[in-house]
């Protein structure tokens, strides 16, 4: 009989996945796949072509490019418009940015997380993005 270990995962273990960057991304962007050739590009809440977010890029990386997407886990630093208090629910904001909280319409809102600290988020992403006008 053979015994196999599996590698045991701690709570907010990032869960990676490898895809092409479809034009020059930040690390620690929100991102979302292009409808056209499935690339990866910067989501933001102010374009459904951009929507919806369905990771956080884990390096920097310009067009043409292997990019590294976590899809659950803790993000540390993410690329954000202003700094979070503990607990807030983190949303998709405008060119690869987290935001607080959907700002005036028309925008796109979909949540992304809950922040863990002013910086770091702990990713719960969900599917659903709504316009508000």
């Amino acid at each position: 009989m053979t015994v196999v270990f599996l590698p045991t995962l701690e709570p907010n273990t990032p869960l990676t996945y490898v895809f092409t960057a479809g034009e020059d991304i930040a690390a620690k962007s929100p991102v979302c796949k292009s409808g056209a050739d499935h690339s990866i590009l910067l989501a933001s809440n102010t374009d459904w072509n951009r929507m919806p977010a369905f990771g956080v890029a884990v390096q920097s990386r310009v067009k043409g490019q292997a990019i590294e997407v976590v899809q659950f886990g803790e993000v540390e630093n993410i690329q954000r418009d202003t700094d979070f208090d503990y607990d807030d629910l983190v949303f998709v904001g405008v060119d690869g940015k987290a935001t607080r909280a959907p700002l005036a319409p028309p925008q796109i809102v979909q949540s992304i997380g809950r922040a863990k600290n002013a910086s770091d988020v702990i990713l719960l992403i969900n599917q659903t993005a709504v316009e508000i006008d």
